[in-house]
């Protein structure tokens, strides 16, 4: 059956929003979401293809439709339209189509987890470029219950791009309630819309029936609406033409129930033989030679999130623990919205807050046996530890905070008040620590980590200790990575005591992950002392009770050297493999890189010879000529370079790529940190976490 092309419904007088027609829409129908609309919005802020973003509050109790104009306020692509009560999921799109001339519209859940504007913009750009009518947006490697569910039944997803005619072949009645996604379904292939689906990666989303606010009979209701949906807008014969047998509905709607139980059987509280069993193949990691322990920790939470059983460990064991806290926690957009109801939210709202989340972390620290004496905070800027890495340090300083729109730590009660926001006065801040303090034990955020500010401390500690080994080469503490930010991790989410906690699965392939054992009291003491996190549990729901479980984890990250006249066997976090070489005049090294998004960077080799770096890229798979691969050096002076790699072969369908670095044009410096990226113009692709080398003095010309 042809494609049918018409134009969109007139929209009513009154209602359009703006006089312009946009060229994707995106609408997000909420109900009761005030806990998650704040975030997917964050995340949609940055997509410029995005022309309008509508939010349809259909009849909510809780304060979404607040959350909503806070964000307004900011993005002014943003519109709420709102239904006194609440008339489902269906009518709230359509109210949305009737507010718009968008002839393409992109649908979103509100309570997405995991979601990246990079996941948008796959799902729109097919529909734009006109490879499809309609894509379908199916959750892979979030959550194993929603990654069954559409893997069982893909048309229920309510991730979509369209176009906008195609809602004009949607039966009314049957796109009632919970039955709109398959009604959607139903009428593209009625009318022969081309649908692509399109893999999300690491999105997953609580149950959508209010959360199993309702429980089992509920959620048989809302299967039953989408069983009906199938038989009003005549799914069943579309079924027959594509499958050539017809399914009874009783037959559909015993999969749905078997998906009711397997959902079900997935939240039980109680850990599962294979989990017990993996847990028991990570190695136990033990503390009692730890005379000194120091916690680096991004934000106020974080050093309990990753560390509050180690800490208990440590302190049992008589060692003296230090807990250094970078940034207060300044920088979350809608926290002061949320919990002070302040509409507009101005600089001095975000300062109170960071003083509010000290105040939450020394009342944890102090349930764990840590003295406010031995709480250090930082006071640089929440959201900007990795723009200040990335700057150059002579040139670019100070950073502005987006939030507090400090440019110098406003903080009287910093480590170093007044410190203007520099990469180069947070590593000299760190440097001082270690020299003071000497820990024989340091933990801090795994390079991996996806939350921007995670990933920037970890560089920052690493350059740190890096150097002060090499000015006193008697220094050598241990250094123990945490995971706090990765996909869905941990899973599953909740306050679940008896579970262990375990390491992602891309990333227990590359390195070994150790496990420290909690007993049932420390763990109850680590969940106790997460509740004194009021604001963030507030605001992030289950996702910190979550790191409450039998055991934490941590893996082992070394700092190697890279000699210039013999051949050095190298161990770093990532999966490591040295290769032969000449050992009189170089030193061959095999990273595997640590995924922080995308996996189109598969490894990548550093030769050295003499005063030359040769960087060689793989990639996994061919890229086309405008994605670039960018490799970035930062030395410790507080420059970073940037050096595009160049194709190993034909430009199309190139795999590998190769460049090479001067030492004697960087000063000769003792430690260089690099990370790479795949770009296609500004977009980002891929990138790795940022790894650490000392440069042997060996040969230099």
């Amino acid at each position: 059956m042809n494609r049918r092309h018409t134009s969109h419904h007139p929209v009513p007088a009154g209602t359009t929003l703006s006089e312009t027609s946009p060229q994707v829409a995106a609408i997000i129908p909420a109900y009761n979401e005030a806990r998650w609309i704040g975030a997917i919005l964050e995340v949609l802020r940055p997509v410029g293809l995005l022309s309008a973003i509508i939010v349809v509050d259909d009849g909510s109790t809780d304060g979404t439709a607040e959350i909503v104009r806070c964000a307004a306020m900011a993005d002014p692509r943003l519109h709420l339209l709102q239904h006194e009560r609440n008339l489902g999921k269906g009518q709230a799109i359509f109210t949305a189509c009737a507010a718009t001339r968008a002839p393409y519209l992109l649908l979103l859940d509100a309570d997405l987890q995991g979601l990246t504007p990079a996941h948008v913009e796959m799902l729109i750009r097919p529909v734009l470029g006109g490879q499809a009518d309609m894509t379908l947006g199916l959750f892979r490697g979030g959550h194993l219950n929603t990654d069954l569910s559409h893997w069982l039944t893909p048309w229920l997803s309510g991730q979509r791009c369209l176009r906008a005619e195609l809602l004009e072949a949607v039966h009314r009645e049957a796109a009632a309630g919970y039955g709109f996604e398959t009604a959607l379904t139903v009428a593209a292939a009625q009318h022969g819309y081309r649908t692509r689906r399109v893999p999300l990666h690491g999105v997953w989303h609580p149950p959508s029936e209010f959360h199993r606010k309702y429980g089992l009979l509920w959620r048989m209701r809302m299967y039953g609406q989408i069983v009906r949906a199938w038989q009003v807008s005549g799914g069943w014969k579309a079924w027959w033409r594509r499958f050539r047998k017809r399914l009874s509905p009783f037959v559909l709607f015993l999969l749905l129930a078997l998906l009711v139980l397997i959902q079900y059987r997935g939240c039980a509280t109680s850990a599962s033989s294979e989990t017990l069993a993996r847990l028991h193949e990570l190695p136990p990691l033990e503390l009692t030679d730890v005379q000194r322990l120091m916690v680096f920790a991004p934000h106020p939470d974080d050093e309990t999130l990753a560390a509050g059983g180690a800490i208990q460990i440590a302190r049992q064991h008589g060692a003296q623990v230090q807990v250094v806290i970078v940034t207060n926690g300044d920088g979350q957009v809608f926290a002061p919205s949320i919990l002070d109801r302040r509409p507009r939210p101005s600089p001095q709202d975000y300062l109170r807050l960071g003083l509010r989340r000290q105040q939450e972390s020394l009342a944890a620290l102090r349930l764990l046996g840590v003295p406010e004496g031995d709480v250090i905070f930082l006071g640089y800027p929440d959201r900007g530890l990795l723009p200040m890495w990335l700057a150059d340090w002579q040139t670019q300083c100070p950073f502005t905070a987006p939030y507090t729109k400090a440019r110098a730590d406003p903080y009287s009660n910093a480590y170093d008040p007044h410190a203007e926001y520099c990469g180069r006065n947070l590593l000299a801040d760190l440097r001082l620590l270690l020299e003071q303090d000497r820990p024989d034990l340091i933990l801090l955020p795994h390079p991996a980590d996806q939350h921007p500010d995670h990933r920037a401390l970890s560089a920052y500690v690493r350059l740190a200790v890096a150097l002060e080994e090499k000015d006193h080469p008697d220094y050598q503490p241990r250094l123990w990575g945490y995971l706090v930010h990765y996909a869905s991790f941990p899973q599953p989410r909740g306050h679940l005591p008896q579970q262990a906690l375990l390491p992602p699965e891309r990333l227990k392939g590359r390195e070994v992950w150790g496990q420290l054992d909690l007993s049932p009291q420390q763990t109850a003491l680590k969940a106790q002392a997460i509740r004194q996190y009021p604001s963030q549990v507030l605001l992030l729901g289950n996702f910190l009770p979550s790191f409450a479980r039998r055991n934490e984890l941590f893996t082992e990250i070394l700092l190697p050297s890279l000699a210039g006249i013999d051949f050095q066997r190298l161990s770093l976090p990532a999966a490591t493999v040295a290769e032969s070489g000449d050992p009189d005049h170089a030193a061959v090294t095999r990273l595997d890189d640590l995924p922080v998004r995308g996996n189109a960077i598969v490894d990548w080799q550093i030769l050295r010879l003499g005063s030359n770096i040769l960087v060689k890229l793989q990639t996994q798979r061919e890229l086309l000529p405008a994605q670039q691969v960018i490799f970035l050096v930062k030395t410790p002076d507080g420059h970073t370079r940037r050096l595009k790699l160049k194709p190993d072969g034909w430009l199309f369908g190139a795999t590998t790529y190769l460049g090479q670095l001067d030492l004697g044009e960087m000063g000769y410096p003792e430690v260089l940190a690099f990370s790479a990226e795949v770009r296609e113009m500004r977009l980002l692709l891929a990138e790795s976490g940022w790894q650490m080398v000392r440069i042997g003095e060996g040969f230099y010309p």
